[in-house]
Formats: C-alpha cells, sequence, structure tokens
C-alpha cells in the first residue's frame, strides 16, 4: 500500500460524502487495532473547504486503501491554531472508527425493553454459533432490532455466516464491544462496524489464514524492519467460579491443547481464576475459562513490522488487520495474527507499521492499557452482578461482656462492641480507662478473632489490639500493633545521627520550612514530604524522603543509608520518567533571511508550542550570519572592520503571540562587519525557559542595533543550511 492507494473522505452527521483531501495535501496518523477501537488524527489548513465540515459535530472521515475501505470513524475533537508564521491557521482533528459504536453501548438484560427501570430479566441469555451471538447482541441494542431511543441510525447487520462453535453466553449490562471481541477471540473471528455507502455496517468475518502465502521477513525483502519478542504464557490452567457461596459455590477447571502446550514447553503450570458469579450453568463456566484462554493462554507470539513499500506482499492487498501470517525468524517461521497496524502520512512521506500477536511484550503502554481493561472489566462485572446482602455486624451491649467471656459467648458471624473508658475498666479489659471498639469475627466451629481499637482526639496516638480464640481453649492474650513511630522536626535534622532514630520504622514530616531549618538537601524543591526511616536495633538506617503535592507537581524521592561508626552517605535522588527529557518538541529548520532592522527592536522569527506544568525548556537559535547594510562601510573596499553590533533578544509569553515587550529569556551580542556577509559573524544561543504555565507558549527572536542605525547601518539576519528555532523539552522543573 501506497500514499497515492489512499483515499481520506469527510462526511457529514448523517454520513454524508462532502468532499475528499488528497494525498498530497495530507497529514494523518492513524492506528488500527483487530476486535478493538481504532484511533485516528489528521491536519489541514484551517482555509481549506473541508475544515468548517470537520469542524462540526457528528462529522467523520473515511478511509479507503487499495482493495477498500480501511476504516471510517467519527470526529472526536478539533482543534485550531493560528501562529505569527502560520496565519491562516490550522486545524487538528481527532477520532476514532465507528467500532466505538460498540464501546459507547451496553448489553441489557432485556433489550426489547427500551426503558431501564422496567427491566424484566436478570440476564439476556442466547446459546448459538460465537459469530451468531455477536450478530444477536449487536441487532437487540444498538442495530435495527434496538428499540428507537437506544437505535444507531445508518447502522445495519452484514452477513451472519454462522460461523464458530455453539456457545452460551449470559449479558447483564456488558459493553459490547467487549462482549463481541470474548465471543470473537476464541472462535478465530474479527468484527468491526465500517461506512459502506450511506450505512454503516456491523461486519464478521474469519481470521483468513495466509500463513502460506503472506511470509514476512526482512531476510526475503517483504519487510524493512522486524521484532519479534516469544515469551511465557500468562496462563495455561483457568479455574473459573460460578455463583454461590463457600462449598456451595462451582467451580470449572478449563485448559486447552495451546495453554498445556505452553505448559509443558516451559515448565510452568500457570493457574488463573476468573469470577463468573452471574451464572452456575457449567457450560458457560466452560465457555469463560476458554475466553480466558484466547488472551494469554498460550505462549505469547508477538512482533512489530515495518513492510516495504516496494515489496511483492502489499500490505493492505495481500496481507491486512486480522490475517494470520508468518513471520522468518532465523531459521524457522512463527504464525500469528495481524493484530494492530500503525499509519502515518505527513510531508516526509507515507510510513506503515504492523503489530502480529500480542503487543504487550514489545510495549509497555500496551501492557498497562490492557492491565487497565483487565481490571476496569472485573471490576464493572463485580458491579454488574453484585446484589443486596443482609445488614452489617450486630451491635452489642456491655451489659454481660467481659474480657473473660469465651468465644461462645459472642454471637455467630460479625458483631461491634463499644467499650467507655469505664466499661473496659470494670471489664477488665487490657486496654482498661480508654475509649474504643471491640470486633469480633466468630464462626460457627467456634473460632473466632477480636480487635480493639481505640477513639481519640487529633493529638492522641493510634493504639489497635488483636487476639484469636476458639472453642476448646478460650482466648489467647491480647497483643498490641506495633505502628510506625512519628518524629518531631524540633529533635530531627539532616545531621542526626543514625544511631538517634528509633528501632523499626518511623515517619518525619518535613514542611518547606523545616526542611530548610533542619539543613535537609531536598529543600530547595520548595516541596513538603516525609522521611521515612527503618532502623536495625544496632544503629545501621536506611532512609527514604518521598514529596507530597498535587497533581501537577512531579514526584520527588530521595535515598540515604547510614551506620553507627560512619554515620550517613550522601543522599540519592531517585530518576522518574518526570525527570528525563522528552526531546525536542517543535523546530523551523529552514529559516528565511530576514528583512533590516535599526534601532527599534523586531520580532523576526517565532515558534509556538505546547508547554506541559512542571517542565524546563530549552530554546536553540542558530543563524549563520548577522549582516549590515552599507551605511558607515570603510571607503576602502579592500579593508573590512567591525563598525556595527546585532542585539538578539530571545522572548517568551503564554498564549500565541509574543511581542518586545513579552517577558526576555536572554540576548545575544554579535559583531557586524561592511556590507560584505561573508565577513559576518553568526548567532548560536541556548536559552531556558523554567516550569512555564501549562498550555500554549510562543518564543520570538528579536533583532536590533547596538549603535545608531543612522551612522552605522541597520543589521539584519541571513541564514543558510542548519539556521533554526527549536524548542526541546529538557527535563523536569529545576
Amino acid at each position: 500500500m501506497r500514499q497515492e492507494d489512499l483515499l481520506v473522505e469527510v462526511r457529514d452527521k448523517t454520513l454524508t460524502r462532502v468532499g475528499a483531501i488528497p494525498s498530497d495535501l495530507l497529514t494523518m496518523e492513524a492506528a488500527d487495532t483487530h476486535n478493538n477501537v481504532g484511533t485516528w488524527k489528521l491536519s489541514l489548513n484551517a482555509e481549506h473547504p473541508l475544515a468548517p465540515v470537520l469542524s462540526t459535530p457528528g462529522a467523520g472521515i473515511i478511509v479507503t486503501g487499495p482493495v477498500g475501505v480501511l476504516f471510517s470513524g467519527p470526529v472526536t475533537s478539533a482543534d485550531s491554531s493560528t501562529t505569527a508564521t502560520d496565519p491562516l491557521g490550522t486545524l487538528t482533528v481527532e477520532g476514532v472508527d465507528d467500532t466505538i459504536i460498540l464501546s459507547d453501548m451496553l448489553a441489557w438484560p432485556d433489550p426489547a425493553q427500551g426503558d431501564v427501570t422496567k427491566q424484566s430479566k436478570a440476564t439476556d441469555d442466547r446459546t448459538g454459533p460465537a459469530e451468531t451471538l455477536m450478530h444477536a447482541y449487536v441487532n437487540a441494542n444498538v442495530g435495527p432490532g434496538a428499540p428507537a431511543n437506544r437505535r444507531r441510525a445508518g447502522l445495519i447487520m452484514g452477513a451472519d455466516g454462522a460461523r464458530g462453535a455453539s456457545v452460551s453466553k449470559s449479558a447483564r449490562f456488558e459493553q459490547l464491544g467487549e462482549l463481541c471481541k470474548a465471543l470473537a477471540d476464541p472462535a478465530g473471528l474479527g468484527f468491526r462496524v465500517i461506512q459502506r455507502g450511506a450505512n454503516l455496517v456491523f461486519e464478521t468475518y474469519a481470521v483468513a489464514d495466509r500463513t502460506k502465502d503472506a511470509r514476512l521477513g526482512v531476510s526475503n525483502n517483504t519487510l524493512a524492519g522486524q521484532r519479534v519478542n516469544v515469551s511465557t504464557p500468562q496462563k495455561t490452567q483457568v479455574i473459573v467460579g460460578g455463583d454461590g457461596d463457600g462449598a456451595n459455590r462451582p467451580f470449572v477447571g478449563v485448559n486447552n491443547t495451546a495453554s498445556t502446550q505452553a505448559e509443558a514447553d516451559w515448565g510452568r503450570r500457570i493457574e488463573n481464576f476468573v469470577d463468573e458469579r452471574s451464572t452456575t450453568d457449567t457450560a458457560e463456566l466452560t465457555q469463560k475459562g476458554t475466553e480466558a484462554l484466547a488472551d494469554g493462554g498460550a505462549t505469547v507470539q508477538a512482533a512489530q513490522a515495518v513492510p516495504l513499500e516496494d515489496s511483492a506482499l502489499d500490505f493492505g492487498r495481500d496481507w491486512f488487520l486480522g490475517d494470520r501470517v508468518s513471520v522468518i525468524v532465523g531459521n524457522t517461521e512463527m504464525a500469528a495474527i495481524v493484530t494492530g497496524m500503525v499509519l502515518k502520512v505527513d510531508s516526509d512521506g507515507y510510513r506503515l507499521g504492523a503489530t502480529l500477536g500480542d503487543p504487550t511484550p514489545l510495549d509497555p503502554a500496551a501492557a498497562d492499557a490492557k492491565a487497565a481493561r483487565a481490571l476496569d472489566s472485573r471490576v464493572s462485572s463485580l458491579e454488574r452482578t453484585a446484589e443486596a446482602v443482609p445488614p452489617g455486624p450486630r451491635v452489642l451491649t456491655s451489659t454481660g461482656l467481659t474480657q473473660a467471656s469465651i468465644p461462645d459467648a459472642y454471637p455467630e458471624g460479625e458483631s461491634v462492641l463499644y467499650l467507655s473508658s469505664g466499661d473496659a475498666t470494670a471489664g477488665g479489659w487490657d486496654f482498661a480507662g480508654k475509649f474504643g471498639f471491640v470486633t469480633t469475627r466468630r464462626h460457627a466451629s467456634g473460632e473466632a478473632f477480636q480487635t480493639w481499637s481505640r477513639t481519640h482526639g487529633s493529638t492522641t496516638n493510634r493504639e489497635d489490639w488483636i487476639r484469636g480464640g476458639n472453642r476448646a481453649s478460650g482466648w489467647a492474650p491480647w497483643r498490641q500493633i506495633d505502628y510506625k513511630a512519628i518524629l518531631g522536626t524540633a529533635n530531627y535534622t539532616n545531621a542526626t545521627p543514625p544511631t538517634a532514630y528509633p528501632y523499626e520504622d518511623s515517619r518525619l514530616y518535613l514542611d518547606t520550612a523545616a526542611a530548610t531549618a533542619g539543613g535537609w538537601p531536598f529543600a530547595s524543591l520548595q516541596m513538603g514530604g516525609y522521611v521515612w526511616s527503618t532502623a536495625t536495633s544496632t544503629g545501621y538506617v536506611t532512609q527514604r524522603w518521598s514529596s507530597t503535592g498535587g497533581p501537577t507537581q512531579p514526584h520527588e524521592e530521595w535515598v540515604r543509608h547510614g551506620s553507627p561508626t560512619s554515620g550517613w552517605g550522601a543522599w540519592r535522588r531517585l530518576a522518574y520518567e518526570d525527570n528525563s527529557p522528552r526531546g525536542i518538541l517543535a523546530i523551523q529548520p529552514a529559516l528565511v533571511a530576514s528583512a533590516h532592522v535599526g534601532d527599534t527592536e523586531a520580532i523576526l522569527y517565532s515558534q509556538t508550542f505546547t508547554a506541559s506544568a512542571g517542565r524546563c525548556y530549552k530554546v536553540n537559535f542558530r543563524m549563520a550570519t548577522v549582516d549590515t547594510d552599507g551605511t558607515g562601510d570603510n571607503s576602502n573596499t579592500n579593508i573590512r572592520y567591525a563598525k556595527q553590533g546585532g542585539y538578539t533578544s530571545c522572548r517568551w509569553a503564554a498564549g500565541s503571540a509574543v511581542s518586545t515587550s513579552s517577558a526576555l529569556l536572554g540576548v545575544m551580542y554579535t559583531t557586524t562587519f561592511d556590507d560584505d556577509s561573508t565577513s559576518g559573524i553568526g548567532v548560536t544561543a541556548d536559552f531556558y525557559l523554567n516550569n512555564p504555565p501549562a498550555g500554549p507558549i510562543t518564543i520570538g527572536i528579536g533583532l536590533k542595533t547596538l549603535r545608531p542605525a543612522a551612522t552605522y547601518g541597520q543589521v539584519r539576519y541571513l541564514p543558510s543550511g542548519g539556521s533554526h528555532l527549536a524548542v526541546e523539552d529538557v527535563g523536569a522543573t529545576v
């Protein structure tokens, strides 16, 4: 697939095509994912005739490749920006593909009833081929078969090939996209929503086996680059728990050929528990286990591939998203499904990348997103299947209950007993004279556990006690829980020796004033924080300072350790991603020659970028020559002398405009000679902007003469190769 193969059309809210953007004017990024929602981003001149359409809520795009529509989807945000160097402005729109419809909607227990207050079923139970169930759930909840208030206008159903084994499914407010993925992955199916003609179509398809035809690798000139990872499975045996309590809860163990083979290959049995309390049906529990094994239940194979543009195997024509292909790795071949693609088109040309198999071993961000989705899914399952439970623990009175009362004197289950200081004394409790709660948990067998928690004011230390017992032997002695010692700033400074810290764990809070007064090295950060100390009984101590602050402040941690003989070692500051440079954010690589400037400063170049809170930025300005005109030149053209000086300023302002009255970052003085640019001196300067406000920031480069222009001439910038204005993120705020 090549850049000229792409056609990007713009549609309005009614799915009507209103125009196309030529590929040579296109700046676009797109990421599509098999059985998930893809994203895209497109930039164009704000004066483009289609810009107003794309800025209208409900608009979208349709991207067509060499063999048909690649993806389509709505705009989710539109951003318009204008700068001095871009006076016409740029419109940047972001969006998702039309499969987002399935993420927006839930599978209701009774989808035929459009009023959520009138749901007459606990779950929507269906049995049949996996592909048929996908079509049935989508049609009933958002398609033509859905109630009018939930029906998506323009969405129709594609062909149902009844593929996949017969399975049973119980839906209860599950996200439609998640439901379809759970059905599709184990059955080797794919799904998506895409615009065909004037309609959106829910399509399903079988994963095409192209392993014999699409053999990809650098060695056979089909890939420009590849990265391959083979790693252990995430699970080989799944235990699924159904609805019920204790010994009455049903459990099903599930494995398959791929998981048991992976278990044998790696020599590890990896068990995973799945909570499916919405059913007790063995078939449904087994299906849930099969779905779990489809995601990580085999040796994880992943690859990132960059197709060659002139390859004999053309991405988009010979192999595409959702196909099973072969990747040549040395003398072997690995089969994997094409699970993702990334497409970029801009002034630098056309670039394409593909992901095969599970992307998580190759992409930490994908791994984090997958973990977050799994957590959301499990929490959602608990929320959707949670039912009312009996009221909380029984509340007891102190009448007849003392410390000596046996475990069977307390009711079965959980109970709470409040003791005043007088009650605690009268009952002979070890914590006599103090207020608090006794919480008891007793099993029918007589096994019991108690905690006492003190109630107190803000200046009183926390106090908790625990004990256990049973019917045969009664209660064991109370044991007090040891908490971290809370230290005061009056007695502890940076120079306090390790031997002065209490045994085990302690905590010291320092605000900025206390950190400064105590000589702590992190006082200059102007941040509050805790010093956590862990000491041995012989005086060896490990310390960690952790900052406290709001969500916009970068987290800081420092560590050191000490001994009773040599004192403290030096503090060491932990490095976080927040403290790491993020590289160049904006650059003008080809500056143009400026007009002559006299005694009055003028802003000649500007650059706008988006700043993040708590960051430090470097502005790098490089100019080949600061030139002057002929005024005041030496009459002897064979002699060149320094007659004038150029005053270069760097200024900044929040927003999209900067002027000569804006805040000054720094200046550079440059000697200029007679009107002969070959004798001129250039400018190479770095200016630093520390902790600007988050949002758009504009940098301006200004110029004026240092001596009267009427006598010694005006000055100007003359660029050459390498002359540029760049903004770089160099790390966290200093």
